[in-house]
């Protein structure tokens, strides 16, 4: 049986975040000769060489990369990417016969008990598998060129797919671990694009509820010849509409206030707000009160009995519509409840006390005191 040498095969190298990939950085090792390069191959999947490089390269032009850089970087990007694709072009694609003795020889490398030599051997395997199917990643990667993220930031995250698939792959069940491996780089590429082309990242489990729904969202419209209500989406995936509404909500992307506007997009979003400085103050300031208010109003209704909430309203003036800055005395409320000033003492001695330990209460109480 033929054997497979692997005493000199390239590294896989990962460089830092200042490379001009920011992923997977392929290196001819420096006791590589030219004789041994491999010479570009006809691609099956990705296509040639060039088909590869042209196809690519038009994708990261039609990103947002090339919208939102001058054109220096731009070129510095471009020219860069067509040295990464023509690089990863080189290795010739495996052949299944190729790929299963790849993955059996790293399978044998990578337990416990392996031999030096055996877990040598499976990282040269497992580089030389990741090597050749660099191509792969960039062929996925075109597909969600337009999807929020630079295409070079779509193909480092394919390349983290790609390694993982290298690792996991079980070369028993048969399969082609391009099959196997695009599953993964996959996953790792709509991953990124749901947790870092936004700008507030989602909770996994929103995630995945919004995946549900784009899904059910694409089948509706042609069984219901309509677009989907919140009712239709909650009986087709069977999660209610409170849970659905929120969710929507949440994929609501903010918006700059630097976005241009108008006709000419000669003005900003800002330009379009109120800019007053005293009236921000103040609506803030009515804003916290509101919410001081709020928290005042749970406590006292979780802690205190019917009577007790009533005597500390009246006496410190709590919901009341007028403003007033001053508290009662306990003789005015005595009064407003016909009850003795001195059951009203004990009244509202006993609901303080039982409201001592609340922050927002002694808050709200400490502002009227400084108000007198």
């Amino acid at each position: 049986m033929k054997t497979l040498s692997f005493t000199r095969a390239a590294p896989v190298e990962i460089p830092e975040r200042n490379g001009y990939l920011n992923g997977i950085h392929i290196k001819r090792a420096s006791y590589m000769n030219k004789d041994e390069d491999i010479k570009t191959a006809n691609i099956e999947e990705t296509g040639s060489a060039d088909e590869l490089v042209n196809s690519s390269t038009e994708s990261m032009l039609s990103d947002d990369l090339s919208e939102n850089n001058d054109s220096k970087n731009k070129q510095k990007a471009y020219t860069s990417l067509v040295s990464y694709l023509k690089e990863i072009s080189k290795p010739h694609l495996l052949k299944p016969d190729e790929e299963y003795k790849l993955a059996k020889i790293y399978s044998k490398g990578s337990y416990t008990d392996a031999t030096k030599r055996e877990k040598k051997s499976a990282e040269i395997a497992r580089q030389k598998l990741i090597r050749a199917n660099l191509r792969l990643v960039v062929s996925v990667a075109r597909k969600y060129s337009t999807k929020g993220l630079d295409f070079m930031d779509l193909i480092q995250e394919g390349n983290i797919g790609l390694i993982k698939a290298a690792e996991k792959f079980d070369y028993k069940l048969g399969y082609r671990f391009s099959t196997y491996a695009t599953w993964w780089i996959r996953q790792a590429i709509t991953r990124a694009i749901t947790e870092k082309s936004r700008m507030i990242r989602l909770p996994n489990s929103v995630q995945g509820v919004l995946a549900r729904l784009k899904k059910v969202k694409e089948v509706l419209p042609t069984t219901l010849g309509r677009e989907p209500s919140v009712n239709d989406l909650s009986l087709a995936t069977g999660l209610s509409k409170k849970t659905i509404e929120r969710v929507i909500k949440s994929e609501a992307q903010p918006v700059s206030l630097d976005m241009r506007v108008g006709n000419e997009q000669d003005s900003s979003l800002g330009d379009l707000l109120e800019n007053n400085d005293e009236a921000d103050t103040l609506s803030d300031e009515a804003s916290d009160q509101k919410l001081l208010s709020a928290a005042v109003n749970k406590a006292i209704e979780d802690l205190l009995t019917e009577r007790e909430q009533e005597v500390v309203k009246l006496r410190y003036r709590i919901n009341e519509d007028i403003a007033s800055d001053k508290e009662r005395s306990l003789n005015e409320v005595a009064n407003m409840l016909s009850i003795s000033l001195e059951r009203v003492r004990q009244i509202e001695s006993r609901a303080i006390y039982k409201l001592r330990n609340n922050l927002h209460v002694r808050k709200y109480l400490m502002g009227l005191m400084k108000g007198n």
